[in-house]
């Protein structure tokens, strides 16, 4: 009884010192519309964690450790920052990736969706296929908070990843059985938004 009991203290002082911190949580927008979450871990650091929808053909949970740099302001105060976290998802649509795509047969074909070829869940057989996403994430921005609890930013997330999935097609005329894709996650390399978040907790 008596351990609980301090461990109860001790993560009730925890979740308290945690809540405590400066946080901040709004919208990031670009090709992607998201919600993003910042949360301080010190006057130099701080996580930021975002859940996203590139295309509206995926959605991405981002997860990005961050260094900051101050810099002056003469009102409300400046950040440049850097990052490194990781990334997973689902995607729905293979029309924005580049890979290829392997039917039971062995025989594959490239898929080019980046370059303007629509490959969508349609074209190759029956069923809708849904892929898994993940891969590394750099981060670098820039944001400036207002003497109100007012954040803007523009930041670049680089997510170096890729795609695989499956999915029962039926008899393609290359036989019976699940056809297997997997390639380079394309979405991730252009994610360079604008937002804003509203500041809380200072």
């Amino acid at each position: 009884m008596k351990k609980l009991t301090i461990f109860t203290l001790i993560l009730i002082a925890s979740c308290t010192i945690a809540m405590a911190q400066p946080r901040a949580i709004g919208m990031r927008l670009s090709h992607v519309i998201g919600v993003s979450y910042q949360h301080s871990l010190g006057e130099k650091n701080m996580l930021q964690i975002d859940l996203e929808f590139p295309l509206f053909t995926h959605m991405n949970v981002s997860a990005i450790y961050d260094w900051l740099i101050p810099l002056k302001c003469p009102r409300g105060s400046m950040n440049l920052y850097a990052g490194v976290g990781g990334t997973v998802g689902l995607g729905w649509n293979l029309g924005w990736q580049y890979g290829t795509m392997k039917y039971p047969d062995g025989t594959k074909h490239k898929i080019r969706g980046w370059a303007g070829y629509g490959y969508g869940w349609g074209d190759y057989g029956r069923g809708r296929p849904v892929f898994g996403i993940f891969g590394v994430t750099g981060h670098f921005g820039f944001e400036y908070v207002f003497w109100f609890p007012l954040q803007l930013f523009a930041d670049w997330k680089l997510t170096f990843g890729g795609f695989v999935g499956s999915w029962n097609a039926g008899d393609t005329g290359r036989g019976n059985g699940k056809i297997k894709y997997s390639g380079f996650y394309v979405p991730g390399i252009y994610n360079i938004a604008i937002g804003a978040r509203y500041f809380f907790g200072r």
